[in-house]
């Protein structure tokens, strides 16, 4: 399992694991995680700030496509 946060040096970390997942004949599962607001007490009761949720699960999983496209990739050349 790899924990990607899109920064460079995950994006070096996803190529040493996949290298690593080949050679030993395992999968690679690569996870990111993001830490969403506490929802606030208003006066009409529990407010969920979700509007900016979505566009977070929206950029995490076109950012995971990404790795995975250029992993594929990776793995076709070799």
């Amino acid at each position: 399992m790899l924990s990607a946060d899109f920064s460079a040096a995950a994006s070096n970390a996803a190529e040493y694991a996949f290298r690593f997942a080949e050679i030993i004949g395992a999968d690679l599962v690569v996870v990111n995680a993001v830490r969403l607001p506490l929802p606030s007490l208003t006066p009409a009761g529990i407010d969920y700030p979700i509007d900016n949720q979505q566009n977070l699960l929206e950029d995490a999983l076109q950012r995971l496509n990404i790795i995975k496209n250029e992993l594929n990739t990776e793995k076709d050349d070799l």
